[in-house]
């Protein structure tokens, strides 16, 4: 069998199997390395790296077992919704009984005058309208929207809040730096200019999860990097495994690759993730993404408490 060079440890029933997967799928998709895991009960059975982790002329460098890939939106799944899920345990707040708005709300009204800007702009039958949008709601409509979003809308992608803050956008309102930028800001900018969708419909939101990092903040008194770093990944002895993308990576980091305008593969840059880090930013080794998955599974019983954490169904 002519599978790609591979470094690691695996059961020997299983390997052969995976082996050939892996070479199919890499010969298929032109990948130039991956790493793969396998657990059964939480027992490790495989840990293996295949191919290249980079690829740079004649010059390759192998895929090891603990080599970090950049995982991007399953970051929200594994590292930001978790990590503020138990933030939210041990401050016992319920996120389904939470609203984020409103004097009462999680933010405690700082956020409730951009919202009476957004809807003054934009509502339908604003009298101070000044941009029509034609699938904009009413003004009574949309404050009513904003005043039953749940913390627990923003972990289902349910909240109405649509793609990504506009970071460019947001440094120019507040004339900040991109450097300066807070995401309390992004949000402010976001709410200022978008319209909401209403509620209760799921929409994938980047923005919805990079809130998340508000949240965080607020309750542990951190940053968001430095709370999971911290609190989240260190309790798990992953905290030196699991690394947010940086401009500068060590020798544990894989390349990232993409396909350019004749179908060949070229390398993407490594850069810092800033705000964009909760929504996709943090790189690992298919072994650390499964000893986090069975981290959860110990500590949180039932299919549902799991798929309350943005794993979207």
């Amino acid at each position: 069998m002519n599978t790609p060079n591979s470094t690691g440890e695996a059961w020997d029933k299983l390997e052969e199997k995976v082996d050939g997967f892996v070479e199919a799928l890499i010969k298929e998709k032109n990948f130039p390395g991956m790493t793969v895991a396998v657990t059964k009960q939480g027992r490790l059975l495989l840990s293996k790296g295949y191919g290249s982790a980079l690829v740079d002329g004649t010059r390759k460098l192998p895929m090891k077992p603990c080599s970090r890939s950049g995982i991007g939106s399953v970051t929200k799944a594994v590292v930001t919704a978790p990590a503020a899920f138990q933030l939210m345990e041990l401050h016992k707040i319920d996120p389904k009984l939470t609203n984020l708005y409103g004097a009462k709300g999680f933010f405690g009204g700082i956020f409730d005058a951009d919202i009476d800007i957004g809807i003054k702009k934009y509502g339908s039958n604003s009298p101070s309208t000044t941009i029509k949008e034609p699938n904009a709601p009413n003004s009574t409509q949309w404050k009513e929207w904003y005043e039953n979003i749940t913390i627990q809308d923003l972990l289902d992608h349910t909240s109405g809040f649509a793609s990504s803050g506009d970071q460019t956008g947001a440094a120019e309102m507040f004339d900040v730096s991109i450097d300066e930028l807070t995401y309390e800001q992004i949000h402010r900018h976001f709410l200022r200019t978008q319209i909401l969708q209403q509620p209760g419909t799921e929409r994938y939101s980047n923005h919805g999860m990079g809130l998340l990092t508000v949240l965080i903040q607020k309750l542990s008194g951190k940053s968001y990097s430095d709370y999971v770093r911290e609190d989240y990944l260190k309790p798990m002895k992953l905290h030196n495994a699991v690394q947010p993308e940086r401009v500068n990576p060590d020798s544990c980091d894989a390349s990232e690759y993409k396909f350019n305008g004749n179908g060949k593969l070229s390398v993407v840059p490594f850069k810092d993730h800033y705000l964009g880090l909760a929504a996709g930013g943090f790189m690992a080794s298919a072994e650390s993404l499964l000893k986090i998955t069975n981290s959860l599974v110990k500590k949180y019983k039932t299919a549902e408490e799991i798929d309350s954490m943005g794993w979207l169904k």
